[in-house]
């Protein structure tokens, strides 16, 4: 959690910190990868909304497993995979999760109200330490994680450390403190990366801490809830996952500049690095999970910068710095609150203006009033959900801000906000103050050093005033470290009376029974003060703080602990983490926790796990640099660079900053007023086949094939002659280019709606573009096993001063590559045999086994499994070639409309009254570029999509493609309907029949403009269209070919019928290399480059080959062929981890998936391999 809004200022004042990483194969290799799974277990549970009903623990597993299992074969860990579960947190922590889950029980409450739903709903506070639910998450993980080490051979080499809900400290800094430990420990290799899942506030200040560059923090750019529960918000289609990356290397670089003072001649230049220990200390102030703001502070005020900028102020004076060995130091925080203090006057002033200038502008509801359903209310500023009272925080201003005399404001601010009355209370004012400061020092320590106090806590809901701070005599003293909570104890702290069937039955009378001795700690509802807040979920809950010794004594007087049951003390006890690994022996049988049809035994068990404490580090951490950045970091060096502070608007978040981004300039190499012919040839003859990396600051690798001006171009190849040819540009063109040029340097500066990692690049005199061709990766030939340079088969224009000449390329899979053979394939790799050898009459085709010896020129195998039923799934689908499909053609005689009139009404019609658009009564079945494949496919499928294949490109925004290549249909000879579709039509006509005799007549969309005229009609026809279930479905590509939900459940009867058949063999072969297929762990799988000529078919027997996605040599059927992604949909003979219902095309739950075609072996296709023996028919 942290700091509110924290990364979106981020995004916005240091622009480039951000990439999306556009394919999983442009993600940086990572040693170890972290991952907080409390994110993962409450949108796999329940996600942002009411779950109506309780979902199996079969369910939860499901959701829990296939997305922990996505995200590690995506980054692919060499060393450790640290899945962390939150534990009982620190006593100060509680005051946050207490608030949290109040104000939770309450919007659930307000939801199920709103829906009327009366039974049994998901309560999202269960997921607290030690609650029954909880316990039923740890049984699942350990589960999987003893799968996956003992089955998939990605999992095999890397270690597993889980630290449960039992084990105490938050997720994120148990993590912490094993980086730490690591980083400090004798021997450590710090050529090493580090990736963090997650972009949390304090997850980006901890990282800040280590004063590491090679970190890497990230997120799936996913719909979570779209992606476990088989929906897709847009298309069918497939795209490969893209990530969002934090640079913290580039951020560090960003801070620094911005740290900086402009006198800093007192530094040393190893000391610098204490600025970003300052920053951390800083943006404490600005309120976290643990202390509250500093009250004249707000990010959205453009609080970040104006703290830096005191910041550089004060030490600049003092000549040093705010934070020593991971202390506050006392004269400099005091006299930077003392600068803090002396603006608050003017804060709180413009406020006050802020407040009435928006009273008097008209008001309209937002979009959170606009959801609620009930009547407005006569007292609007009571109106929150739940009925909570809502205390708007310019009722205090205006009676504050009424009195000239700043006495006064500090007087009010006390009063209203603490109920002091001074100078009467002011004993208790200095509690507070001495309470903040001792919060900034824990707040350090636990950043810095772990917890140092589990029972500290700041016992107040706002912060004091900085110049009162600024005036407190603070002498710090020792914390006492004392004891976490026990899982229950907490649970009773946090936990709301809506939640009491959470806790265990013993200790629920603590919260109900009115008798109870602490029943004043759980209000049934009470007040949110909005603080100067916009947003109702960013108010202050004013919730009473519990008292840790009256929990203690109320569940000793009333036996709580003495009735719990043997199953609730192991809840209530603390476990520690353990690390996995694998073993070559067995170790016996593991079963899945719960009921289940889909997760069978794990037989044999080749997991061992042993007890694991982390060492306690050998050294503070912030004197532990690892400054020297690896291959692949992004840094552009600002030391060199020409950097400005400037409001330019920036978008990248969604809409115009309000606050200044840091612009860095890159000149051109060339001034506009230089750009001549001649000039143009040297520039083309000195960019031939030259290797550069594109974007600014990042490591792709493209090749410069040729210049662009905005009246020349040319290609940087020279003709026969030698000569680089200078060609002119036409009338079009250079107006296109033109519009281009000056459109490119707006979108370096202020980037794009919506579009991270774009803008604060100043490039106003771009004069030339570079047309680059992007460098993919590298794939392999199987029959020679060389590596080959895959380019994209778009060019992109980018701007020539942003791109980085270099003299060789590398990719991480390269070292891998490069090895021989007998490297590469040891003896035991899983391996599928591609041959077309026969054994006792079964077909040893695509048949599963392991490496038994390897040599340069033939390996020998020892063959497992055969794939049964090999031509089992043409033959289900003979009965699709039955199925009746209707072209446009014979829709346009079957309805009596014309043609262009069958297009419209089966896609999208719009209605037009003199150029006014008054609605569309089109079933959409199609638009320009997608179908509802259930209703509406084209059959038409030709090698030019197999050419035309679209690999993402790395990210780019900034850049533009030169052409768009895809397939268009000639719309009305290519598309075909379904029955389902012919129905809904007639349906259609039957009820509306003169709106299909008025389109008879068509010629515009005007024709139909008398049904304006009656309005009544129109209406109901767009509400007859509106209300089809189908427009609900999610559309594929036109060129997607996907079967029918009962010709579906035909294939998955049929899987599982072939998987009870006996495939087990016990066959050694020895055979030439490219006749195997074997894993590798290398994230760029093995490629059979003249296989991609191939379009495979629905029924096509499969065995999966490679890509990690489904378990390597897995059997199943083709359901959906994707030929613009190179992919198909599946289904695969048994679940797997990871398997959906493809969108709701299966019944059968975990056993869909989507892959690619390299990585897979089809049966049945024709293609020019068959002479090779490869593939066979």
């Amino acid at each position: 959690m942290g700091i509110p809004k924290f990364y979106r200022y981020l995004s916005e004042r240091y622009p480039l910190i951000n990439e999306i990483v556009t394919s999983p194969q442009y993600l940086p290799e990572c040693d170890y990868l972290y991952l907080d799974l409390n994110g993962v277990i409450h949108n796999a549970t329940h996600g942002d909304s009411v779950e109506i009903g309780v979902r199996s623990e079969e369910t939860i597993a499901e959701y829990i497993m296939g997305y922990i299992s996505h995200i590690f074969k995506q980054i692919r860990p060499k060393k450790l995979l640290f899945m962390a579960v939150d534990g009982v947190a620190p006593r100060a922590k509680l005051n946050q999760q207490r608030s949290r889950r109040f104000r939770a029980a309450i919007d659930a409450q307000s939801e199920k109200d709103k829906m009327d739903y009366h039974g049994e709903s998901f309560d999202s506070n269960c997921i607290t330490p030690g609650t029954e639910f909880m316990a039923k998450v740890d049984k699942i993980l350990e589960y999987f994680i003893e799968k996956k080490i003992s089955e998939d051979p990605l999992w095999r080499d890397t270690k597993v450390l889980y630290s449960s809900h039992s084990d105490p400290g938050e997720g994120e800094h148990k993590i912490m403190a094993f980086i730490r430990s690591l980083r400090t420990s004798p021997g450590y290799n710090n050529k090493e990366r580090h990736c963090i899942y997650g972009l949390d506030a304090d997850l980006i200040l901890l990282s800040l801490s280590l004063h590491d560059t090679n970190i890497i923090q990230l997120r799936e750019l996913i719909s979570f809830i779209s992606y476990m529960k088989n929906e897709n918000v847009g298309d069918r289609a497939y795209s490969k996952s893209e990530w969002e990356i934090l640079h913290v290397g580039m951020l560090r670089e960003y801070l620094l500049h911005d740290l900086t003072p402009a006198d800093c001649s007192w530094m040393k230049e190893y000391d610098k690095e204490r600025l970003l220990d300052d920053f951390v200390c800083l943006m404490i102030l600005l309120g976290d999970d643990f202390l509250p703001e500093l009250p004249s502070l707000d990010i959205n005020e453009g609080s970040v910068q104006y703290i830096i900028n005191t910041y550089q102020t004060v030490i600049s004076s003092l000549h040093a710095f705010l934070v020593e060995d991971a202390r506050p130091v006392l004269p400099v925080l005091k006299a930077l609150f003392g600068l803090i203090g002396k603006g608050e006057e003017e804060v709180f002033a413009t406020r006050k203006a802020e407040e009435e200038a928006q009273q008097n502008r008209p008001q309209r509801p937002s979009r959170f009033e606009q959801r609620q359903s009930s009547p407005p209310d006569p007292h609007p500023e009571r109106a929150v959900p739940g009925g909570l009272p809502l205390i708007k925080s310019e009722t205090y201003m205006e009676t504050v801000l009424g009195h000239a005399d700043y006495c006064d404001i500090h007087k009010h601010y006390y009063f209203s906000k603490l109920n002091l009355r001074l100078p009467h209370d002011q004993a208790v004012l200095d509690d507070v103050c001495k309470r903040y400061y001792e919060g900034v020092q824990w707040i350090l320590f636990y950043y810095y050093r772990g917890v140092q106090s589990w029972s500290w806590y700041y016992p107040y809901h706002y912060a004091p005033l900085a110049s009162d701070l600024a005036t407190y005599d603070m002498h710090f003293q020792p914390f006492s470290l004392d004891a976490p909570f026990s899982p229950f104890l907490q649970q009773l702290g946090c936990l709301p009376p809506q939640s009491a069937a959470i806790l265990p039955p013993s200790y629920r009378p603590l919260v109900l029974d009115a008798a109870s001795p602490i029943i004043e700690f759980y209000p049934p509802s009470f007040s949110i003060d909005m603080n100067n807040k916009k947003n109702p979920w960013e108010g202050v809950n004013l919730i009473p703080f519990t008292d840790e010794q009256r929990m203690r004594d109320a569940i000793v007087a009333w036996g709580c602990d003495a009735k719990l049951t043997a199953e609730e003390r192991r809840r209530n006890a603390f476990k520690p983490a353990r690390l996995y690994c694998y073993s070559p022996q067995k170790k016996g049988t593991v079963l899945f926790p719960f009921a289940t049809t889909l997760f069978g035994k794990v037989e044999p068990n080749h997991c061992v796990s042993y007890v694991f404490q982390i060492p306690p580090p050998q050294a503070p951490q912030e004197t532990v640099l690892q400054l020297a950045p690896l291959r692949g970091n992004m840094l552009i060096h600002l030391k060199d660079k020409a950097v400005r502070e400037e409001n330019v608007e920036i978008v990248a978040t969604g809409r115009a900053s309000k606050h200044a981004t840091l612009v860095v300039t890159i000149p051109s190499r060339v001034q506009p007023a230089q750009v001549t012919v001649r000039l143009l040839q040297a520039l083309a003859r000195n960019c031939h086949d030259r290797l550069v990396t594109y974007p600014y600051g990042m490591t792709r690798y493209a090749i410069i094939k040729g210049l662009w001006t905005r009246n020349y171009h040319v290609v940087t190849s020279p003709n026969a002659s030698g000569v680089f040819v200078v060609s002119p540009l036409t009338a079009d063109q250079a107006r296109d280019y033109s519009g281009l040029f000056d459109r490119m340097p707006d979108e370096a500066l202020r980037g794009r709606p919506n579009v991270i990692g774009l803008g604060g690049l100043d490039i106003h005199d771009c004069c030339i573009l570079a047309e680059i061709a992007p460098i993919l990766g590298v794939e392999r030939r199987r029959s020679t096993h060389t590596p080959v340079y895959r380019y994209a088969a778009d060019t992109l224009l980018y701007p020539l001063q942003l791109v980085t000449p270099t003299s060789s390329l590398y990719f991480d899979s390269l070292a891998l590559m490069d090895r021989p053979l007998t490297e590469r394939l040891a003896p035991g790799t899983p391996c599928v045999f591609l041959g077309t050898n026969v054994h006792e009459g079964r077909p040893l085709q695509g048949a599963f086994g392991v490496c038994e010896k390897v040599t340069a020129s033939a390996v020998t195998l020892r063959l497992m499994r055969v794939v049964p039923g090999i031509a089992t799934g043409t033959e289900v689908l003979r009965s699709a070639k039955e199925e009746r499909w209707y072209s446009c053609e014979t829709l346009r005689r079957l309805l009596q409309i014309p043609l262009e009139a069958v297009l419209r009404i089966t896609g999208s019609y719009r209605v037009y009254d003199r150029g006014t658009f008054r609605g569309d009564i089109g079933l959409h079945f199609h638009d320009r570029t997608r179908v509802i494949p259930k209703y509406c496919q084209c059959r038409v499928l030709t090698t030019e999509y197999s050419e035309n294949y679209e690999e993402p490109l790395p990210f780019c925004p900034l850049a533009v493609r030169t052409s768009a290549l895809g397939f268009t249909p000639s719309r009305s000879g290519d598309l075909c309907f379904s029955a389902d579709a012919l129905k809904i039509l007639n349906q259609y006509r039957q009820t509306f029949p003169d709106l299909f005799a008025r389109m008879r007549d068509f010629d515009t969309p005007d024709s139909l403009a008398d049904l304006v005229d009656r309005d009544f009609m129109l209406k109901a026809v767009t509400d007859f269209v509106e209300d089809m279930p189908h427009l609900k479905d999610v559309m594929a590509d036109m060129a997607t070919v996907c079967c029918l939900e009962k010709h579906a459940d035909l294939l998955q009867q049929t899987g599982a019928i072939v998987q009870d058949m006996d495939s087990s063999c016990d066959v050694r072969v020895t055979c030439s290399p490219d006749l195997v297929a074997f894993w590798e762990r290398t994230r760029v799988d093995e490629s059979v480059t003249d296989a991609m000529k191939i379009i495979p078919v629905i029924g096509n027997r499969v065995v999966i080959i490679g890509g990690n996605d489904i378990p390597f040599g897995s059997c199943g059927y083709v359901v959906a062929v994707h030929p613009k992604w190179h992919v198909v949909e599946v289904v695969m003979d048994k679940p797997f981890i990871g398997g959906s219902t493809l969108y709701g095309l299966l019944k059968a739950k975990g056993r869909g998936g989507v892959v690619e075609w390299k990585n897979c072996f089809f049966f049945n296709v024709k293609s020019s391999m068959m002479e090779e023996g490869i593939i066979a028919e």
